[in-house]
């Protein structure tokens, strides 16, 4: 079984995870990764893939992939991105919250709010090469709340 990473690398920075935009991709180039993916299946071999669009250190899908600002485009993305990773070929992966279609951290969360290694990491890098130019920073804050693990860590979203 073998986890392949071209889907949810899709949109992250080439050289640096975080130095990126949201929904920075195309469906031609989530068509050519999911073939990647898929084409390990091809007959040659007899290994399998693995499908999944979340895991301890991925973003929410939901707010990632699908479009969130709504309650009613929130479903509709979950929905949408269920039926897309269920059906692909190989063993299906959920991780945590995806089955109540959990979202990432609120954009109103400060900076501080980030606990993970790699995010504290790269804002403080950042902070480093720019001396504090606000508007890197702002751009920091916005690829961390589209692509940060921490939003993988937070607890269960019930309500």
């Amino acid at each position: 079984m073998v986890f392949q990473f071209e889907i949810v690398d899709l949109g992250a920075g080439q050289n640096l995870r975080y130095d990126t935009v949201p929904r920075n991709w195309t469906l031609p180039q989530l068509r050519q990764r999911t073939l990647v993916t898929q084409r390990l299946m091809d007959g040659t071999t007899d290994g399998w893939s693995t499908a999944f669009l979340e895991n301890h250190d991925q973003a929410r899908s939901v707010s990632r992939w699908g479009d969130d600002t709504t309650p009613e485009l929130w479903a509709r993305s979950a929905k949408m991105l269920s039926m897309f990773v269920a059906s692909l070929s190989g063993t299906l992966y959920l991780y945590q919250g995806k089955e109540i279609g959990m979202v990432n951290a609120p954009s109103s969360w400060p900076i501080s709010e980030y606990k993970d290694v790699e995010s504290t990491n790269f804002y403080r890098f950042v902070r480093e090469i720019t001396n504090d130019d606000p508007i890197a920073l702002a751009k920091t804050k916005v690829a961390l709340q589209h692509l940060a693990r921490d939003h993988a860590r937070l607890p269960m979203q019930w309500d």
